[in-house]
């Protein structure tokens, strides 16, 4: 049906994790600021209660603690795809990650 992929926190040069959850710690009014710029974005494209696949703890992190749970359908944590562990096992890993978060019922 289609997807879409873009950075939370855009227009950072830093590359080293590290420095940037630093930087973003000291610096809260960019998270707000690129939160914004994502609810927009959903809303650019029509995205109504959308899944979102969160590479990595982190973003998935920086996502549950922004986002209102009305943001979205599902918000899913997957393992970052800069792990090193093969194309293949990313792949299997990745799919048993989305299939148990979409067949796991939500607390009411």
């Amino acid at each position: 049906y289609g997807a879409y992929m873009t950075d939370i926190i855009k227009n950072l040069t830093m590359k080293d994790s590290h420095e940037v959850k630093t930087y973003l710690k000291q610096n809260p009014n960019v998270i707000r600021e690129n939160i914004s710029t994502f609810r927009e974005e959903l809303s650019d494209i029509h995205a109504s209660k959308p899944i979102i696949l969160a590479f990595g703890v982190d973003t998935y992190n920086l996502l549950y603690d922004n986002l209102n749970v009305d943001d979205y359908s599902h918000l899913i944590r997957l393992i970052h795809y800069s792990h090193q562990i093969g194309k293949e096992n990313y792949k299997r890993d990745v799919l048993s990650q989305i299939h148990v978060a979409l067949n796991t019922k939500k607390p009411q």
